[in-house]
C-alpha cells in the first residue's frame, strides 16, 4: 500500500467507524479536557513580546469569555455570532506544525474524524500538532467573505498563539483560513506551494469536511501534506 492509498484508507477508515456509531445511537464521542483557568486579559496582539515557551501536549490555553473579553465584545458581528465561550487552539508545539480550520467544528463529526486521520497519515497524534481555528466561535453564516469582520475580531487570538508556539509551517484549511492568513478564499488558486504569513511558510489546503467522497480532492491535499512533511523534516 502506497502513501496515498493508506492516507485513503485512513479516512475511509475514520467515516466508516463514525457512520457506524451514527446507525448505533451514537451522537457524539466523549472527550476529555483539561480546564485551565480563564486570563483575567485579552490576548496580547502580535506586536507585544511574549515568552517564547512552547505548551506541554495536553496544555489548553482558553480565552476569556465573550462576555467579559475586550476583543469579544468588540466584534462586529454581535449577535449574530452563534456563540459561547471561544474555542481555544489545543495540542503542542513540539512538531512545528501549525494547523488552522475555519470554525470549530461538532467534536467527533465526520470532519473531526476526517482532520485525526490526516494527522495520523502524516505520522503525527493530534495531541503534538497545534490545531486552531481562524474564528473562535461558530457563525450562523459560514460565507467566507461575510465573516471577513470577525476574522478581524479574532486576529489577536490566532496572532498571539502564532507568536508564542512559532511554528515551522502553518496550515491553513478551507476558505475561511486561507482568507484569515493569505487574504483569499481560493484555496485552488493558492494551494500547492508555500505562502508566508508573518515571515512564515503557510500551505492553504481543503479543510477535511470539503474531502469526503471526492478522490481528486484527497489527492490534492495529500499532495500539500507532502510537501509540508518535507518542510517539517528539514527543521529537525
Amino acid at each position: 500500500m502506497d502513501a496515498i492509498d493508506e492516507y485513503n484508507a485512513l479516512i475511509d477508515g475514520a467515516i466508516e467507524r463514525l457512520e457506524a456509531m451514527a446507525d448505533a445511537g451514537v451522537m457524539y464521542l466523549p472527550k476529555v479536557k483539561v480546564v485551565v483557568e480563564a486570563p483575567t486579559e485579552a490576548p496580547a496582539v502580535a506586536t507585544q513580546a511574549t515568552e517564547d515557551v512552547r505548551p506541554s501536549a495536553d496544555e489548553v490555553v482558553t480565552p476569556t469569555a465573550p462576555a467579559t473579553n475586550p476583543v469579544c465584545a468588540a466584534c462586529p458581528l454581535g449577535a449574530s455570532v452563534e456563540r459561547g465561550a471561544p474555542v481555544a487552539g489545543k495540542g503542542s508545539g513540539e512538531t512545528g506544525l501549525f494547523i488552522v480550520r475555519g470554525m470549530p467544528v461538532e467534536p467527533g463529526g465526520e470532519a473531526d474524524g476526517v482532520m485525526t486521520a490526516m494527522i495520523e497519515a502524516m505520522k503525527f497524534t493530534r495531541p503534538k500538532v497545534w490545531l486552531t481555528h481562524a474564528l473562535r466561535c461558530r457563525l450562523a453564516d459560514s460565507d467566507a467573505e461575510a465573516t471577513r469582520p470577525a476574522l478581524a475580531a479574532c486576529r489577536p487570538y490566532l496572532d498571539e498563539e502564532i507568536e508564542r508556539l512559532g511554528p515551522a509551517v502553518i496550515v491553513a484549511l478551507g476558505p475561511l483560513a486561507s482568507l484569515a492568513l493569505l487574504d483569499t478564499q481560493d484555496v485552488a488558486q493558492v494551494r500547492g506551494q508555500f505562502r508566508e504569513y508573518r515571515g512564515i511558510k503557510v500551505m492553504a489546503s481543503y479543510d477535511p469536511a470539503d474531502i469526503a467522497g471526492k478522490t481528486d480532492l484527497r489527492r490534492q491535499t495529500w499532495a500539500d501534506m507532502q510537501i509540508v512533511m518535507a518542510e517539517l523534516k528539514k527543521t529537525t
